[in-house]
């Protein structure tokens, strides 16, 4: 992933670093959301078990874990609403988007300035 992120790094927006600094998982998401999402050629479906394998940590049960997951993706959506990127019953999916997609929108920035 280095060498990737490396030839195909993308920019990081300040502020909404600042958006989630009191959660790592939803800084995690953020960063990982910004490059699958650069990166994709297609319309991709990951499934919950290997959402919980990357994301799972510290989860004794599948079900909390969608719930915590669930609610973190929907803080993500309602900060970066044109995220194109939805959770079903499958798992989470994901399409193309350019780093724009997951900068703040203008009218959260007016009200931090």
């Amino acid at each position: 992933m280095f060498d990737n992120l490396q030839r195909h790094a993308l920019p990081v927006n300040a502020q909404a670093i600042r958006a989630f600094a009191g959660s790592a998982r939803k800084l995690d998401l953020y960063f990982w959301l910004g490059w699958r999402m650069h990166s994709l050629q297609a319309p991709l479906q990951i499934s919950w078990e290997a959402l919980a394998a990357q994301f799972g940590q510290g989860f004794n049960r599948q079900r909390a874990f969608k719930a915590k997951f669930a609610q973190e993706i929907g803080h993500i959506k309602e900060v970066f609403p044109k995220a194109p990127l939805l959770l079903d019953d499958q798992g989470l999916r994901l399409e193309h988007a350019d780093p724009d997609v997951l900068a703040l929108p203008v009218r959260l920035l007016r009200r931090k300035g």
